[in-house]
């Protein structure tokens, strides 16, 4: 029973070594890139009006400002379907899913206070699992300027619940006008999940080193 338990405890505290996790911040793409397009070892598909992969300098004074490459989705569409940025793993598999940085696309406010209602409140993140069932989570976004007259990139927690995912989309809601919805995304942070025959081969390496000092302590 020790060696059971021991075996497990193992494997519960080497877990988080291997799922390597790591930061997705669009540095590896080029800018302006639309469409479908792949970064930090995922496939994205970022969708709507004039959604591109952006830096603050290239984007006009409105945008958020990060001082790095950045997924940019401004708009909707007047039927009030929203832009989208969605990525799943390259090659397949699943993986899990931390926090990300993100903001508003436009800061509305610079045009009067009777503008500040087209910023959507809200970023809306949705992830589906391996077994095919849903998680979602929604992030507030900060409507404040900051000194260079732009909205501010917030850090955001993803719940626990975004595990063996085998893909994630963002999206933003709640502005006034539909048109309007928009947000911006970068450092999303992600770890694959090992595959189980990973976890077995841990088990067996364990077992081995165990059962070794175990001879010696005879």
């Amino acid at each position: 029973m020790r060696l059971s338990h021991l075996v497990i405890s193992s494997l519960i505290a080497t877990a988080p070594c291997i799922a390597n996790a790591s930061v997705v911040n669009f540095e590896d793409v080029a800018t302006y890139t639309t469409g479908n397009f792949s970064s930090g070892g995922f496939n994205f598909s970022l969708s709507g009006m004039a959604s591109t992969i952006v830096q603050q300098q290239y984007c006009g004074p409105a945008c958020p400002l990060n001082g790095s490459n950045y997924a940019l989705a401004p708009y909707g569409d007047y039927n009030g379907t929203p832009s989208s940025l969605t990525m799943a793993k390259t090659g397949g598999g699943t993986f899990s899913f931390y926090g990300f940085d993100g903001s508003g696309s436009f800061n509305f406010n610079q045009w009067g206070s009777s503008s500040a209602h087209y910023i959507p409140n809200q970023i809306n993140v949705v992830g589906v699992q391996n077994n095919g069932n849903q998680v979602s989570q929604s992030f507030l976004i900060d409507k404040n300027s900051n000194a260079a007259n732009t909205l501010s990139f917030s850090s955001y927690t993803a719940s626990s619940s975004f595990n063996d995912l085998v893909s994630l989309s963002f999206s933003s809601s709640g502005s006034s006008q539909a048109l309007y919805n928009g947000f911006s995304v970068d450092n999303i942070q992600v770890a694959p999940v090992p595959e189980p025959e990973t976890y077995a081969l841990m088990g067996l390496g364990l077992l081995g080193l165990l059962a070794t000092r175990r001879r010696k302590l005879k």
